[in-house]
């Protein structure tokens, strides 16, 4: 466990900034999902690759990646500053509209994520590191199995709920504008 946590470190600064290696460790892990989530056809982390990430580690995210329209997901990414793409549908004649996070998009997400409730998303990677090989695209090599829970914050980011639910009040008053509320 002690070489575990020489070798991460705290993978935030004090100002609850992502380091580097937490960095590296996020884009691996988005690189893991792309290369090897099914099928293996789509190069994207399309939403229905999120929610069988999630509950590969002991998540259910069904609700948001599967549940939810795939325009609201594209503006929910947009307004948290998720870089993502918009993907053709099976449907040649409709514009592209399947959004798929770009791997730095889901370093954002899951820093977002992190911030806001590491109690509950810390596991989810702990889970990755030790049921998957995953490598950091930089040096080749492999991360440790074991992620120490103390390399994390030990409790959400005041700034990030404050700056996450004014975020979320502007999703809630588009939506209403949207439908005439």
């Amino acid at each position: 466990m002690q070489a575990a946590r020489e070798y991460y470190g705290q993978l935030f600064t004090r100002e609850s900034n992502s380091t580097p290696m937490l960095y590296e460790l996020l884009f691996g892990i988005a690189h893991h999902i792309i290369e090897r989530a099914h099928p293996r056809s789509e190069p994207d982390l399309v939403p229905h690759k999120m929610s069988d990430f999630y509950r590969a580690v002991g998540g259910n995210y069904d609700p948001l990646f599967v549940d939810t329209s795939h325009s609201a997901l594209s503006f929910i990414y947009s307004s948290l500053g998720c870089a993502h793409k918009l993907l053709p549908t099976d449907n040649d004649f409709s514009p592209p509209s399947i959004p798929a996070l770009l791997p730095r998009g889901f370093v954002r997400w899951q820093t977002i994520q992190l911030l806001l409730d590491p109690n509950e998303h810390v596991p989810y990677l702990q889970e990755t590191v030790r049921k998957y090989d995953i490598k950091n695209m930089l040096t080749g090599e492999i991360f440790p199995k074991i992620l120490p829970r103390d390399c994390f914050p030990a409790r959400a980011d005041l700034r990030m709920l404050e700056w996450h639910n004014g975020v979320c009040e502007t999703l809630r008053n588009a939506s209403q504008a949207r439908n005439g509320y």
